[in-house]
């Protein structure tokens, strides 16, 4: 299988990184005591995503889009969630 179109992982995105799921991530990253960044949150989000649904977004061992643009969607998810909460 062929990864789907950019707009794909723009569209997962916006499905899996919601504010809600931002701020669970970014108390894990607090409660663990490592720094809170764009880049910590997106990395531990994506993970924690790409195991709880593992079976929606990887087909035959392959990210169902760009896994590269998720995380970028998620990175740029992430940034706008926390410009509007400081």
């Amino acid at each position: 299988m062929t990864a789907l179109e950019p707009q794909a992982a723009v569209d997962l995105a916006a499905e899996y990184a919601t504010d809600k799921r931002i701020e669970q991530t970014v108390a894990e990253l607090q409660a663990d005591g490592h720094s809170v960044t764009v880049d910590t949150i997106r990395d531990r989000l994506v993970a924690n995503v790409a195991r709880e649904a593992y079976v929606d977004l990887f087909v035959g061992g392959e990210f169902v889009a760009s896994l590269s643009a998720f995380q970028s969607a998620v990175a740029e998810r992430v940034q706008q969630h926390q410009s509007t909460a400081d």
